[in-house]
């Protein structure tokens, strides 16, 4: 068995520290650095191990951490390499927390609409022609599809998607890709309410973005964006308030 001389370090403020996280933190800044870049490959266990001054199974356990948030591939026999990054590990947390939150439908609608209303507007001044195409050619589907579950939740997240990608922000885009599960989980449970939801009304406040995108109005792009989530708010605040107040089993 390790002592804790072997796991633990002292930091500046004498409190013990992990030595996974000690090489984790030593590995992310050569990241950060840019010293080691997307498809580099790393030095061996050994040669990290020896480098850093701990065990192998230190630096094992501190890839893996790496590994399981996407920023690198373990090959069996192999060193690792830097992988590009991957929204799937913060989309399963988003996911979970919005799901196990009291609240947490709510408080999606409200990440969604602080992120979407500036990337609109973003999007208002960078769209290229293609990005315009794609908006036109999505809109139809939507219409098409808005009285239909599954096919409306695809062609929804899709028309999001397209507007983080016209943001030009690569933060945005990412981000987006990381929501597509939670995005998922609130297109669904507004568009099953169909109490307090008009489809042809919904569709019209997503053209209503798409031609302020087009035209290239970046107020308008904002503003056509935070109506259409203002017309949301109530309606997860709806389903929140009956889901609490659902008996228990």
């Amino acid at each position: 068995m390790e002592t804790d001389e072997l796991i633990y370090q002292m930091d500046d403020n004498r409190t013990r520290v992990p030595l996974t996280d000690v090489v984790l933190d030593k590995l992310v800044s050569l990241l950060l650095s840019g010293r080691l870049k997307t498809g580099d490959t790393l030095p061996s266990e050994s040669d990290l191990a020896r480098n850093f001054n701990v065990s192998k199974p230190i630096v094992r356990l501190a890839l893996r951490q790496l590994a399981a948030m996407g920023v690198v591939d373990i090959r069996q026999g192999k060193p690792s390499v830097v992988r590009e990054l991957d929204a799937r590990p913060l989309e399963l947390y988003l996911q979970l927390a919005v799901s196990s939150l009291d609240g947490g439908l709510q408080d999606a609608v409200e990440l969604r609409r602080a992120l979407e209303t500036r990337a609109a507007a973003l999007a208002a001044s960078r769209r290229s022609d293609e990005h315009v195409k794609r908006l036109r050619a999505v809109l139809e589907t939507m219409s098409n599809v808005r009285m239909e579950h599954d096919a409306w939740i695809k062609a929804d997240i899709e028309f999001h998607t397209i507007i983080a990608e016209a943001s030009g922000n690569s933060l945005i885009r990412f981000l987006n890709q990381a929501l597509h599960s939670t995005m998922r989980y609130v297109i669904g449970a507004l568009h099953a309410r169909k109490d307090m939801r008009n489809a042809d009304e919904t569709v019209e406040r997503h053209r209503q973005i798409a031609a302020a995108i087009e035209r290239g109005d970046v107020a308008g792009a904002q503003s056509a964006m935070s109506d259409h989530f203002d017309r949301s708010v109530p309606i997860a605040e709806q389903i929140e308030m009956e889901n609490r107040q659902a008996p228990k089993d």
